[in-house]
């Protein structure tokens, strides 16, 4: 993010525009919220104290309170093109991406040559799903800025938004490639590979490159919720467990994915939909075993203290080893049954439990061929991106 254009700054305001120029290069998004308030109080219609604001409001995913800065720059100069990516950038949080679209189309007719003004509408276009434009306005951002890390992060964000269609791993592991050569340590393009990582099925790399991203950028949720998966996914057995309930989201996604692009396909779709509902009828019907499996899985197996809960502290099994957790994990299963043993009759139990293991079987039947057919028909990511 570029530090904000001086226009109209009053040398009397403090603290002065160069401060918050500093505070925006050095990513310190509470401290120049901050001082940039501390302009705005002294002067109103400060714009330099607003731009900042705007940015601090953007980078901390505060859309809505960023938008009243917004609004007001540009009605005090409606003729800098920045404006307009701010205001861009604050309607694509808000999801509101006509209102943005119409937003950098004003901000091209005043720079029709600036590549983040490009960036921006590329990735517009592609939340749209209009690839080819999109594809247009990156190899402009590319002639423009001789392919920096902002363009080839886009890029890759263009090929992600159809490849549920079309795939394009190599497109985007080659974008990534050169994102990382310009800027390694950027948290988003880490972000990027750990989350390709994650539709590769390589999550224990995902893991690795999802707390580098998290670890550049400790406040997003995203990469937060994305990290947390990638610890879920590495479990087989958690992740079977909770198969049924996932692959409804898979469901959906290739749902909305195919409807407009291979109608013929949606037969198929409602017959996967249908045999779904079975098997989740089944999977609700050994919930009394699998559920508390589902827990115990977590809470032994998932240790990060990102995992715990206040009621139930699991300080204790930091010191233990692997083998020992899932020890503990049977130990406490074979006590939970023999529990449900004393409440109900041996038979009603002895029928959940094998119906219980047979679903478990052919949850872990499918993910284990899901995993398998994702890593055979996708590309083998990078050797380097496996081995940090």
């Amino acid at each position: 993010m570029p530090p904000p254009p001086d226009h109209g700054s009053q040398p009397d305001i403090q603290p002065s525009a160069a401060v918050l120029s500093h505070l925006i290069e050095a990513r310190q998004w509470e401290r120049l919220l901050t001082m940039a308030k501390e302009r705005i109080a002294q002067n109103v219609q400060d714009g330099p104290g607003h731009r900042s604001a705007a940015i601090a409001l953007i980078q901390l995913r505060l859309g809505k309170e960023a938008k009243k800065h917004v609004d007001l720059l540009l009605q005090l100069d409606p003729e800098n093109s920045y404006h307009y990516v701010l205001a861009a950038q604050v309607a694509i949080q808000l999801s509101a991406f006509h209102q943005a679209r119409r937003l950098l189309d004003r901000g091209l007719a005043l720079e029709p040559e600036s590549p983040v003004l490009h960036r921006l509408m590329a990735t517009v276009m592609a939340v749209e799903g209009r690839v080819k434009q999109a594809s247009s306005h990156i190899a402009m951002a590319k002639k423009l800025d001789a392919g920096s890390v902002e363009t080839w992060r886009t890029s890759e964000f263009v090929f992600r938004a159809n490849s549920a269609i079309h795939g394009h791993w190599k497109e985007r592991i080659k974008a990534l490639e050169n994102a990382l050569l310009h800027d390694p340590e950027d948290p988003v393009v880490l972000w990027q590979v750990g989350t390709l990582l994650q539709e590769l099925e390589r999550n224990t790399a995902a893991e690795v490159w999802l707390s580098r991203s998290l670890a550049m950028d400790p406040t997003c949720s995203m990469v937060i919720n994305d990290w947390k998966e990638a610890c879920e996914r590495k479990s087989f057995l958690y992740r079977c467990l909770s198969f049924p309930w996932r692959s409804l989201h898979s469901f959906r996604a290739s749902f909305n994915a195919t409807a407009q692009s291979k109608p013929w396909v949606l037969p198929f779709h409602l017959l996967a939909v249908k045999l779904w509902t079975v098997v989740f009828m089944w999977w609700l019907g050994t919930l009394i075993f699998l559920a508390p499996a589902g827990w115990l899985s977590r809470y032994f197996l998932l240790t990060h203290p990102a995992f715990d809960n206040r009621f139930l502290p699991r300080q204790w099994l930091q010191s233990h080893s692997k083998l020992a957790r899932w020890m503990w994990m049977a130990l406490a299963a074979v006590m939970g049954i023999i529990l449900a043993m004393l409440v109900t009759s041996v038979e009603f139990i002895s029928f959940l439990m094998v119906a219980s293991v047979a679903m478990l079987a052919l949850q872990a039947a499918a993910t284990g061929g899901f995993i398998l057919v994702r890593r055979t028909m996708s590309p083998p990511p990078p050797a380097h991106w496996l081995s940090h």
